[in-house]
């Protein structure tokens, strides 16, 4: 899982079913796709994104979606 965790924050790509569902803040979604491992994670996986990842990176499907294809700086300057 940490290797997938830092593809997405750091190269956004979009990780495996379980860690999407963590990422969009699907609890039932990730525990039916949680091995025994993952489910005892769980809190860990939480605490390591509220105090480490970016604030855009995860929350709801909005947000990785917009994580996983950023609008291009040039694209919101001329959108202001």
């Amino acid at each position: 899982m940490v290797e997938g965790l830092a593809l997405y924050l750091l190269n956004r790509i979009r990780p495996g079913s379980f860690l999407s569902n963590v990422l969009e803040n699907d609890l039932m979604g990730a525990l039916k796709c949680a091995d025994d491992t993952n489910v005892n994670c769980l809190c860990a996986y939480g605490m390591f994104l509220y105090n480490y990842a970016p604030m855009g990176s995860y929350g709801s499907p909005a947000k990785v979606a917009a994580w996983l294809n950023p609008v291009p700086k040039q694209e919101e300057d001329e959108a202001a």
